[in-house]
């Protein structure tokens, strides 16, 4: 007598009750059942993630805010996953603040470029470049203007990794305040305040923290079941200006989840149900939970 086991066809007779076989084939049920219980095809994701936004640079899409006095603004963490659409062009993820600070694919050579300011350009430039428009990065940016090491003033992390840096321009000033942890017009996707250099490409799990610089081990591991980065939930505090964008829900694309109230306002990204569609599917976790609407393409 054959009997059945969530996982596939399993063999054992009622006089050995002992599982002596399996085909490895799912039958819906159980396959359903697995997904809602986050075990499908492996059990174990810390952080499922449900969905991304698409920022089309065709469509000039962003997403703005008015940012506020700082908890400490020479201290600040983002935490954010971006996949790449367009390369070779210059690409504004974050800027904006009081001094301009920007972070982002300045040019043609898609190296990350941390800058504190946009007018004499000194920051830190990785000296990798991100061309993988299929692979999701993990990227946390360390900022501490009181670093006596020029270089470690941000410090840039890719899937947990301290990236190697060029220093521009001199580098971040020492004790600076970091602008877009300050008061004044803030965007993601874009450069602020003159429109232009729009991001094309999806992001996801976005955290701005404000008055802390952390390290990835607050937002990701490596998982001990597949050997990849991973996300983990923030479960830290995000100061005045700190906040949180899933960046997966059709009724509240901007809402800040973090509990401050930082919301921000999406500008031309659409929710219409055709192939404009930008909340998407496609997530940095290997495998998507159940619940996520199958949108966009």
């Amino acid at each position: 007598m054959t009997y059945r086991y969530p996982g596939g066809l399993v063999r054992r007779t009622a006089a050995n009750t002992a599982i002596t076989g399996a085909s490895g084939v799912w039958d819906l049920g159980s396959q359903a059942q697995a997904v809602r219980n986050n075990t499908w095809p492996i059990s174990g994701l810390a952080n499922p993630v449900s969905g991304s936004l698409r920022f089309r640079a065709s469509a000039t899409a962003y997403l703005t805010r008015t940012g506020s006095t700082a908890t400490n603004a020479k201290l600040a963490t983002y935490s954010f996953w971006f996949k790449r659409g367009a390369l070779t062009t210059g690409q504004w993820l974050f800027t904006g603040g009081t001094t301009v600070s920007l972070i982002g694919f300045n040019g043609s050579s898609d190296a990350l470029s941390v800058l504190g300011s946009d007018t004499s350009g000194e920051g830190n430039i990785t000296t990798a470049v991100f061309r993988d428009t299929s692979a999701w990065y993990h990227v946390v940016i360390a900022i501490d203007t009181s670093q006596a090491t020029t270089a470690d003033r941000a410090k840039i992390y890719v899937n947990g990794v301290l990236q190697a840096v060029t220093v521009s321009n001199g580098g971040i000033g020492s004790n600076s305040n970091w602008g877009f942890n300050t008061a004044g017009s803030l965007a993601i996707g874009r450069y602020n305040p003159v429109p232009g250099s729009y991001t094309d490409g999806y992001m996801a799990e976005v955290n701005f923290i404000d008055g802390l610089a952390l390290t990835p081990a607050s937002f990701g591991q490596t998982s001990a079941i597949t050997g990849v980065w991973e996300p983990i939930k923030y479960t830290g505090t995000y100061g005045t200006n700190g906040f949180y964008l899933s960046l997966s829900d059709t009724s509240s694309i901007g809402k800040d989840f973090s509990g401050n109230g930082n919301n921000w306002t999406p500008n031309n990204i659409s929710t219409a149900n055709d192939s404009t569609f930008d909340l998407m599917r496609d997530v940095p976790t290997q495998y998507t939970p159940q619940g996520a609407t199958d949108v966009g393409g």
